[in-house]
């Protein structure tokens, strides 16, 4: 988090999709979150690379001490955005069709 020292964390089981480490968010680290403004997570790809993944903090705090939110309110955000993406694809492949009618 931030410029602290990394906290190095074993896999804890491997198979054909990757492997995945586990490891315990005590007080300390969640208050970290909570004032930090960036979380690296580092790891090492299948071909040995490193890989870097940076996540913002800036609203963690927030989310993590404000009310859960309404799983019935999810589910009607992504039926939207499903929507949305389904009409978006609709629209697109009008346009091309009916610029290959003009062709």
């Amino acid at each position: 988090m931030d410029q602290n020292q990394p906290i190095e964390v074993k896999y804890t089981i491997c198979g054909q999709g990757g492997c995945l480490a586990d490891m315990e968010a005590n007080d300390a680290f969640i208050n970290g979150m909570k004032g930090g403004k960036t979380l690296l997570v580092q790891m090492i790809n299948h071909m040995g690379r490193t890989v870097n993944i940076t996540f913002p903090l800036n609203d963690f705090g927030k989310s993590y001490d404000g009310p859960p939110v309404d799983p019935k309110e999810i589910q009607a955000q992504k039926k939207a955005l499903d929507n949305a993406v389904q009409n978006e694809a609709k629209e697109t492949l009008k346009r091309i069709q009916e610029q290959n009618k003009k062709q």
